[in-house]
């Protein structure tokens, strides 16, 4: 009788830890109504509103593993085109980062995610020491901007850029 209840008692400590792991693996969707948009967070990254850097509020930050002094992550700000097109507002935008120093262009291409025309820039800049590599992709609807921006370290580009394309695939307006 006694090892039953120990049997028991092991199963339903198991059962807890396989539901605790299926929820930590579990992806969450992020969904914003003044925005109007949702999209898929990476596994296991931290998701924050309103998270302010500098002079810029983004809507959201997903925040992911922290290496070397620097949490890799993704947000996403929007702002007003102020009536300017697509090619025209990635132009301006393109002027103002190569306004920064150390700003490299790696590629930029047109992009689209689910039915929206959209433009992508990968680009370096160096800061306190360190060069952090982007990407940044670019969607404009009824004059507003949505500029969707994933920043690592060099180094570690390539270790987590695809857990930024499989969420931003999930990119959608609602």
């Amino acid at each position: 009788m006694k090892i039953n209840k120990v049997v028991i008692g092991i199963w339903i400590f198991l059962a807890i830890i396989v539901v605790a792991v299926i929820i930590s693996s579990t992806p969450k969707t992020y969904s914003n109504d003044e925005y109007g948009f949702s999209i898929v967070s990476p596994i296991g990254w931290k998701i924050e509103e309103n998270f302010k850097v500098g002079n810029f509020t983004s809507i959201v930050i997903f925040m992911g593993p922290k290496e070397n002094d620097f949490t890799v992550n993704f947000n996403i700000y929007s702002e007003s085109t102020k009536g300017l097109n697509l090619q025209k507002y990635v132009e301006f935008g393109k002027e103002t980062l190569a306004s920064v120093p150390s700003f490299k262009l790696i590629s930029e291409k047109n992009r689209t995610i689910n039915n929206l025309e959209g433009y992508e820039l990968v680009y370096t800049i160096d800061v306190k020491n360190k060069t952090l590599e982007f990407e940044q992709v670019i969607l404009i609807k009824n004059g507003e901007s949505y500029a969707i921006t994933f920043a690592s370290l060099e180094d570690n580009f390539d270790k987590y850029i695809s857990d930024f394309e499989k969420s931003i695939e999930t990119f959608k307006f609602f």
